[in-house]
């Protein structure tokens, strides 16, 4: 076998590896992101020094970020749809700038489920978020979170709820948004309180058969020692509705057809041998 046959089957084998995320890349996705700059005078102005850290995106079920000790300040985020049973997306993100910088962190994670049941079946779906918000004023610090359920065999996803809800979902002809909803801590004033739990109930209804994803992102952003955590979590749970009927659509893992790859590998070498 030549070095050309052996490149050949090399990107193969990649092909068969990554196949699967690009055949269900828009029906489970997890991603987080987190970004720093300082504020000589204006955030991100002349002479600021940034900085970025990301994971995860469409096909991921888990990501996780994280920048520390920079100059203007620390920041996580995670995403998650990881367990048994019908699991959920959870989030969570903390920004802690120091007093000349501002951290951003993000979160968003997406999963469809198919429904089995009576049709015109009711759901209440509860979007949870315990936080903080230290601020001297209410616009330097946010904590904001979202989520929507979208009746659709598969979506685009975004991280960001006006680009996912407003263009993904809004754009895709085979797309329909049954309902959304979100929290925003300043706005309800929960800010230099401590730790806060808000809560937000998403109501829509199901037939037999419908094919539905349900999304959830946050945002937390703190500027010139302001900050903002929701690290704990921000969770979705069901408070009624037929729940045993939703069965989540599972999906393989990056790597999961590697021995395939490996074995389609050796069938090619073997029959290369015999010829």
């Amino acid at each position: 076998m030549n070095i050309i046959e052996i490149r050949r089957l090399a990107v193969l084998a990649l092909a068969v590896c990554w196949l699967p995320l690009s055949v269900d890349a828009a029906t489970v996705a997890a991603q987080a992101g987190v970004f720093t700059v300082t504020c000589p005078t204006l955030c991100g102005g002349p002479g600021s020094v940034a900085s970025f850290d990301g994971d995860g995106g469409e096909g991921f079920t888990s990501a996780f970020a994280s920048l520390s000790g920079g100059p203007a300040g620390n920041g996580r985020s995670r995403a998650q749809i990881i367990g048994s049973g019908l699991v959920l997306p959870e989030l969570g993100a903390e920004a802690y700038p120091t007093i000349d910088g501002q951290v951003v962190a993000d979160a968003g994670a997406m999963q469809k489920y198919i429904y089995n049941g009576p049709d015109n079946s009711q759901f209440v779906l509860q979007l949870a978020i315990d936080g903080s918000v230290n601020a001297a004023q209410a616009d330097t610090a946010l904590l904001a979170g979202n989520a929507a359920v979208v009746l659709a065999p598969a979506v685009d996803f975004s991280i960001d709820p006006g680009t996912f809800i407003l263009e993904n979902v809004a754009l895709d002809p085979n797309a329909s948004l049954l309902v959304d909803g979100g929290i925003d801590f300043a706005a309800r004033g929960l800010f230099n309180l401590g730790s806060q739990s808000a809560t937000e109930t998403l109501a829509f209804t199901l037939d037999d058969g419908d094919e539905v994803l349900i999304w959830a992102s946050l945002r937390v952003r703190g500027t010139r020692g302001s900050n903002a955590d929701a690290y704990s979590s921000l969770a979705l749970s069901f408070t009624s509705g037929n729940v045993a009927g939703l069965t989540p659509v599972p999906i393989a893992p990056p790597l999961v057809l590697l021995p395939s790859a490996l074995g389609l590998l050796a069938w090619r070498r073997r029959s290369r041998l015999s010829e």
